[in-house]
């Protein structure tokens, strides 16, 4: 592979095009090493090594905009991203370099800037595939259990539907047609022949299943489009002869199929421009399927292609700077994206600026009361509410400081994901309470009437039913009349006396227990039955999180003496949250730290980088690393972890401020600085705060 070790800055020149004015402007503060970027021969092959703040999402829309000016047609650019925010801003910046109108003459080509899922998902359809239903988990469960049943033509076997989908991923992961199936299970699975054979017509019977009934899964969308680029010439063809060029951003977040698809689709220009930067990897989206682990490196894909060390960062300071390199220095650094490390520096003109701190308090609550005081004081010196980010390792952990900015009416935004109060399993939780205390609860009614009891696993309730009651309790009774009332009297029933039975108890029950009580009585099973992920976003539900979000509602729950006071509680937190999403830039961001790719404040928060051993020493804790990473002997979890604490810190332009608290709020652990504070060269900056007790509420 070349590697550019000495830089000859090219003039920006379009020929007799015109320039655009606001692309050059935005060319002009580019250093000599991104002007090379943007500046390269159109045909040539392009990666970037690229940390945070070297600008390299500046140089995709300038490198964008720069082809398109040059007279190569939008249309024949395709760009893939790590997330649908990502790829909606890229679209907005690259529009706004070209005068009025011309996004709206080009918007199909601008649609053409998207994630991975997304492309393939169009692909299909634009190519004449019916599919475009994404099924539902519960849809692909119940085909797989039918399958897993015995029967021909292996009756004896007697395969689970857990194993039968894990098989069947890891097929669609290495783009394998049904024809292919049993080499495949014999060889890359090393099964004998009668068990492979069966696989092979069980993954045909699985994949015809899902054609008839028109239903799209997400290894479907992917594994389908790589196996028609294999199989199918004029698919091909079509689409390279479509994408002349190929723009790939986040190439660490990308899976071997990824780039596999992406790589095909650049072939035999290969005019494509390749980013990343492997420490800030925050996890493919099948790790678990050996087919889909990132490779090595992209030499394989990429044999010819120029490759760019882009080493200062523009954006933080000095203090920042160093701190962040410090951290992940002690990575062992496996790069997918090459073979080196990208080690930052400060830019030369930037200011030193403040070293980041670390405080750790004695409780969750008291670390979201000391971080509400340290933004209500920057506040009064001038900063504004939208120069301010929180980061968190989970959702969870974000329930308490999401409590103490809203008690100060401080204007927030939980970026990418409902509020910790607008969360599904959250508000159903709330809404069993609300509606056992008041009938009336409309909204209340229509979320939970399908939700089983313990007694009545399926209330076999739905749509009709909320049509023919009027969507409230009173019109149950009128609802017996409808045709199928008789079909709905046994769930009816059971609704009645599950809500007769919450009632008493929340008349006079404490909140935490009456909540405990309901999950307990069959909404543990439901939370465990309904996961579902999104496609776009990988990271955007984490079905493990939920049981952390349920205890932090327990715990928070115990602040309260009745349950209306916790309803009532619950509904003033809803509605602002619902309506924050218009805010953005006048609200403090609050995410979890997978989410944090693209976003940059002068001032970050980092809450929960602690750990340590639980009372009972079986197993360690913690919140950043996380437990799991702790329980976990690869050292691979950790490094992980320490990518997210590395992109938390790196988001910050001119201070971070980190903590941690002495007592894990669940489990009681006691807990010690992360030890990522320590790597960074920062300790306690003030002693542990005496615990207070928490303030009730009637």
């Amino acid at each position: 592979m070349s590697t550019r070790t000495e830089i000859v800055q090219p003039a920006f020149s379009l020929g007799d095009r015109p320039r655009p004015p606001a692309l050059v402007g935005a060319m002009e503060p580019l250093s000599a090493e991104q002007r090379a970027v943007v500046l390269a021969a159109p045909e040539q092959a392009s990666r970037m090594l690229a940390g945070p703040g070297t600008g390299k999402r500046t140089l995709i829309i300038c490198r964008y905009a720069y082809l398109a000016a040059s007279g190569v047609a939008p249309e024949n650019i395709l760009a893939v991203t790590s997330s649908r925010p990502l790829a909606l801003a890229l679209r907005a910046r690259i529009e706004a370099l070209f005068p009025a109108g011309w996004g709206h003459a080009h918007r199909p080509a601008l649609e053409q800037i998207t994630t991975l899922p997304a492309l393939c998902r169009r692909l299909l359809h634009l190519s004449g595939d019916p599919r475009q239903v994404i099924a539902k988990p519960w849809q692909a469960q119940k085909i797989l259990r039918e399958l897993a049943k015995p029967s021909p033509p292996a009756p004896q076997l007697t395969l689970s539907a857990v194993w039968l989908e894990d098989m069947f991923r890891r097929a669609k992961a290495g783009g394998v047609g049904e024809d292919e199936a049993r080499a495949f299970f014999r060889t890359a699975q090393a099964f004998e022949p009668r068990l492979a054979d069966s696989l092979a017509q069980l993954y045909a019977a699985y994949n015809r299943r899902l054609r008839e009934a028109r239903l799209l899964t997400h290894d479907d969308m992917i594994g389908e489009v790589e196996i028609r680029l294999k199989q199918d010439t004029a698919f091909r063809k079509r689409w390279q002869t479509r994408f002349q060029y190929v723009f790939v951003d986040e190439a660490q977040e990308l899976s071997a199929q990824a780039l596999r698809i992406l790589a095909t689709l650049a072939a035999p220009q290969n005019a494509s421009l390749v980013t990343g930067d492997p420490d800030q990897r925050l996890g493919c989206p099948a790790d678990a399927v050996p087919e889909q682990a990132p490779p090595v490196s992209l030499d394989r894909f990429m044999p010819e292609a120029c490759t760019y060390s882009l080493s200062i960062n523009f954006r933080s300071t000095r203090q920042i700077v160093a701190a962040s390199q410090r951290l992940i220095a002690h990575n062992k650094n496996n790069d997918p994206v090459g073979n080196c490390r990208n080690l930052l520096r400060p830019h030369p003109d930037a200011r030193e600026g403040a070293a980041p701190t670390f405080h750790l308090l004695a409780t969750a609550e008291e670390e979201a009361h000391w971080i509400a005081d340290q933004i209500e004081t920057l506040l009064r010196t001038g900063r504004r509410p939208g120069d301010i980010l929180i980061g968190a390792r989970t959702r969870a952990q974000l329930v308490y400081i999401e409590d103490e900015l809203a008690r100060r009416d401080l204007p927030y935004l939980n970026l990418y994901s409902p509020s910790f109060w607008q969360r599904t399993h959250i508000r159903d939780l709330i809404d069993h309470l609300a509606l056992a205390l008041d009938r009336s609860e409309r909204g209340a009614f229509r979320r939970i009437c399908n939700i089983p009891s313990e007694r009545l696993h399926r209330r076999r309730l739905g749509h009709k039913f909320l049509e023919a009651c009027g969507g409230s309790w009173s019109g149950m009774t009128k609802a017996l009349t409808h045709p199928d009332g008789r079909r709905w009297q046994a769930g009816m029933a059971d609704l009645q006396a599950w809500m007769n039975t919450i009632g008493r108890r929340a008349q006079v029950g404490q909140p935490a227990e009456v909540l405990r009580f309901v999950l307990e009585s069959g909404y543990w099973d439901h939370v465990t039955e309904a996961i579902e992920l999104s496609l776009d976003e990988p990271a955007d539900d984490i079905p493990e999180e939920r049981e952390d979000e349920i205890e932090a509602l327990l715990k928070f729950a115990r602040r309260f003496d009745t349950c209306r006071a916790l309803v009532a509680y619950a509904r003033r937190r809803q509605r602002p949250a619902a309506q924050a999403a218009d805010r953005l830039e006048a609200s403090i961001i609050l995410a979890t730290l997978h989410k944090l790719k693209g976003q940059v404040r002068p001032v970050a928060f980092g809450l929960g980088w602690c750990e340590g051993e639980p009372a009972t020493g079986r197993w360690p804790t913690g919140c950043l690393p996380h437990s799991d990473s702790l329980r976990d002997k690869d050292p691979r979890a950790i490094q992980a972890e320490r990518r997210l604490a590395y992109l938390l810190v790196t988001r910050a332009t001119e201070l971070c401020r980190l903590s941690g608290f002495a007592r894990h709020p669940h489990t009681g652990a006691v807990l010690v600085p992360s030890r990522f504070a320590a790597e960074m060269g920062l300790g306690p900056a003030e002693p542990v705060c005496e615990s207070q007790p928490l303030q009730r509420v009637g």
